[in-house]
């Protein structure tokens, strides 16, 4: 299920609700990777956050390129962290 579908469901429920925005390209990435999709938003908001905070550090957009294919990877392991 996709996050922000679930957010603008929780919305009409009138939940408060928190989401992380990512970036398009992390979104791709996680598009093309369902597991890795569902293992991360199933993880609790503090390890969502560590690892938005670690990819947006990137300053160049190859770091960020290489983040993203590592953070892939780690979810698709069930790491909750890196």
């Amino acid at each position: 299920m996709n996050v922000l579908a679930a957010a603008e469901r929780a919305k009409g429920a009138g939940l408060l609700v928190f989401t992380i925005g990512l970036g398009q390209d992390v979104d791709a990435a996680l598009d093309a990777a369902p597991d890795a999709r569902a293992f991360f938003e199933s993880l609790p908001t503090f390890y969502r956050k560590d690892y938005a905070r670690w990819l947006d550090s990137a300053k160049r957009p190859e770091t960020r390129a290489r983040r993203i294919e590592e953070f892939v990877a780690l979810l698709r392991a069930g790491r909750r962290e890196r």
